[in-house]
């Protein structure tokens, strides 16, 4: 429904403002905020009466409720108690000295001294014999620590969900979830690279990436977009990853960080931006910045949470893929992609062109990306339309609307990526629901363009 609603107004999603420059590139003028609208209308309440009432027919209900944060992890035989005995070389060394953290596949989340608690950091305590080290960690690597070390596994020690949830998640410290954001610089990296626990003071305990579950060697497994970490660590650790533009904690946001008194003043701003935008007093791109300068100085944004905010990945995707559509222009590729497409389709009518058109899109947001498609797609849609004496405008929305028309694969849009894991999904679940919905959304969209602005 986040993917359905972005289509009703220009500024619902980035491909919407993309295609609106092309189109003004191309020579047909911007779109305005309302331009689509209608179209954007029907198609979202044909797919809200689908997802209501057919969707949940077809998604199976795989995922049971769940008891706590841990649950779905696997994490009872992972987590283990170990001893520091009289014979073992960590007596006298601090945990960052011995660097078995660094040497093993484990890392240390609470050491227990004499009944009392310690959670991290304890990297620079002192380990004295009959201090209990609770640490996450496969069985082979705890035996290798054991016989290298000198450290007993307690054997007794067997936990039970709710047993280790309350080991992990107390007063002082927290677990939770947290999400790899789509504009995320730590995609890419390894949590060793990226030296995660110290930087946050916190601990990656699984990675969950869709179906697949990580639970050993995490610090060499290179993190993705959608990726939800679980992490474990003290609660204050929790405030600073709240703030962090990298990742998103999936619970409710610590009062804190947040600016309620603010609230009011941002949503006035947002909703001054669009009613400039709606009757044209100033081109969107200089209301909005107006709007975004106008927030810095009532205090709803610090100047330093810009930078944070800027989608960068995909304004190095368009820094590419910009030039990449004048170079095909003005070399005469996107013409001659265009002639030998009026080749296989030339004896059909405009309405199955247009159609061809809304297909193929959809086909390469699947393989590329939203943006990425309507940057190579419109020039050619264009060309055409402009061939069969067709219009334009009925090629460049349909291409648009395919762009975001992706629902068969977790990769094909942001959106769906980032519920991939959260949702604890399988890859076909999406191609299960979201293929009968691209099937109506064909099927309607040609259609109603051609009888909303003709063709």
């Amino acid at each position: 429904m986040t993917v359905l609603g972005g289509m009703i107004t220009l500024i619902g999603t980035s491909t919407n403002v993309l295609a609106s420059g092309v189109s003004k590139k191309l020579g047909y003028g911007e779109f305005g905020l309302f331009q689509f609208t209608a179209l954007g209308i029907i198609t979202f309440l044909v797919g809200l009466i689908y997802l209501t009432l057919f969707a949940p027919k077809l998604l199976p209900d795989r995922k049971a409720p769940s008891n706590g944060e841990l649950e779905g992890y696997g994490l009872n035989d992972y987590v283990s108690e170990v001893v520091v005995t009289p014979r073992s070389s960590l007596i006298g060394q601090t945990l960052r000295s011995s660097e078995i953290q660094r040497k093993f596949d484990v890392d240390v989340l609470e050491l227990i001294r004499d009944g009392s608690r310690f959670p991290q950091p304890v990297a620079d305590k002192k380990l004295l014999a009959g201090d209990i080290l609770l640490v996450r960690g496969g069985r082979a690597e705890l035996l290798n620590i054991r016989d290298e070390r000198g450290l007993d596994i307690v054997p007794a020690v067997k936990f039970g969900q709710q047993e280790l949830e309350a080991q992990l998640d107390s007063d002082e410290e927290e677990i939770a979830e947290v999400l790899i954001l789509s504009n995320s610089r730590l995609a890419g990296s390894t949590l060793k690279e990226l030296r995660f626990r110290q930087r946050y003071n916190a601990t990656v305990l699984a990675v969950r990436r869709g179906e697949e579950l990580l639970r050993e060697r995490l610090g060499r497994v290179p993190l993705k977009f959608g990726d939800l970490l679980l992490v474990q660590g003290p609660k204050e650790s929790f405030k600073g990853l709240q703030t962090s533009r990298e990742l998103l904690v999936m619970e409710a946001q610590d009062i804190e960080t947040l600016r309620p008194e603010k609230a009011w003043i941002a949503v006035a701003i947002t909703l001054g931006v669009i009613v400039v935008s709606a009757f044209n007093w100033l081109p969107i791109l200089v209301s909005a910045l107006v709007g975004v300068a106008v927030m810095v100085v009532t205090g709803c944004l610090k100047p330093g949470e810009l930078y944070g905010a800027v989608r960068w990945d995909i304004i190095f995707l368009l820094a590419g893929l910009i030039p990449l559509g004048t170079a095909m222009d003005k070399s005469g590729a996107t013409k001659w992609l265009a002639d030998q497409l009026l080749g296989v389709g030339g004896n059909l009518s405009g309405f199955w062109v247009l159609t061809f058109f809304y297909i193929g899109t959809t086909l390469l947001t699947e393989i590329l990306s939203n943006n990425a498609a309507v940057v190579l797609m419109i020039p050619i849609a264009v060309e055409v339309a402009k061939t069969l004496h067709l219009n334009p405008l009925a090629f460049m929305y349909a291409v648009t609307f395919a762009a975001s028309n992706s629902y068969l694969t977790p990769i094909g849009y942001q959106t769906n990526t980032m519920v991939y894991g959260p949702g604890g999904y399988k890859f076909l679940d999406f191609a299960r629901v979201g293929a009968p919905l691209n099937l109506i959304l064909t099927i309607l969209t040609p259609l109603l363009i051609v009888w909303l602005y003709g063709l």
